[in-house]
């Protein structure tokens, strides 16, 4: 085998390890059935309220979306998200300041 080739066997291993790393190996259904749900209620949100436009509307759906991408991951890969959306949203704020 080539070097920085992988065999099937070993891949199943990994992802077996990893599954077990979490807990519950069914996370990525969870997560999209909770985008699923999300994307849903934005629609009705928007039907009945209109699309959201105001800032820190915008920034909540946008962060309620990030929540949902983010159910069974480990607890530093969602600290990682907010602190990569944190200086946008500081920019955001000074500037209404």
């Amino acid at each position: 085998m080539a070097t920085g080739q992988i065999a099937t066997a070993e891949l199943a291993e990994l992802r077996a390890e990893r599954d077990r790393t979490t807990g519950f190996p069914h996370w990525r259904k969870v997560r999209v059935c909770a985008l699923c749900l999300y994307a849903l209620v934005l629609v009705v949100w928007s039907a009945v309220y209109g699309v959201p436009v105001q800032r820190e509307l915008v920034i909540a759906w946008t962060c309620g979306a990030l929540v949902c991408a983010s159910i069974g991951h480990s607890p530093l890969r969602v600290l990682q998200i907010v602190v990569d959306w944190l200086p946008l949203v500081a920019v955001l704020f000074a500037y209404d300041l």
